[in-house]
């Protein structure tokens, strides 16, 4: 409930809030703000074994998004994406989370390819890329297919954004 509807932590220790629980179900067990993001850590820990168990040496795509908060700080989330034994198309986020330094499609590479490394993915097994229709996200697309064949698409939600935007604008449309 936490992570799906970015509820702040501090939710967890509120007494409006274990009130409404308790109210619910008088056994339950209340916790704490420390214990939610121990369980977190736990469970990313899990993913993230599973997605070195599951994705080792083989093709995979990405998703990949790029953004700037209203601090002006950057945020990278990358998703993979592969199929696995049963035919079956597992997803899993690899990182969600802050950047350094400049928003280039330079840096959004080193920061992509760290992230591969840190999950043991091998890079020349990325098959596909998907990302928005930013400049620094296109640059970095392209930076990506140089060293290798890469399938780089834009986003089609991305894209049926901008047209209907641009639609929406002209004058010359009723």
């Amino acid at each position: 409930w936490i992570c799906a509807d970015f509820v702040a932590l501090q939710m967890c220790e509120s007494d409006s809030f274990r009130a409404m629980m308790t109210h619910q179900n008088p056994q339950c067990k209340h916790f704490s703000r420390n214990q939610a993001t121990q369980t977190m850590t736990l469970k990313h820990d899990e993913i993230e074994q599973l997605v070195q168990l599951f994705a080792k040496d083989e093709y995979y795509a990405l998703t990949m998004d790029h953004w700037s908060s209203c601090a002006h700080d950057g945020y990278l989330v990358v998703t993979i994406h592969f199929i696995n034994n049963d035919w079956k198309l597992v997803s899993f986020t690899l990182r969600i989370g802050k950047t350094t330094g400049s928003q280039t499609g330079v840096n959004i590479v080193g920061d992509l390819r760290a992230i591969l490394r840190e999950n043991g993915l091998i890079e020349v097994n990325l098959v596909a890329l998907v990302t928005d229709t930013a400049a620094n996200m296109n640059s970095a697309g392209n930076l990506l297919t140089e060293d290798h064949e890469i399938n780089y698409h834009y986003c089609l939600d991305h894209v049926l954004e901008l047209t209907t935007g641009m639609a929406f604008k002209d004058e010359n449309i009723p």
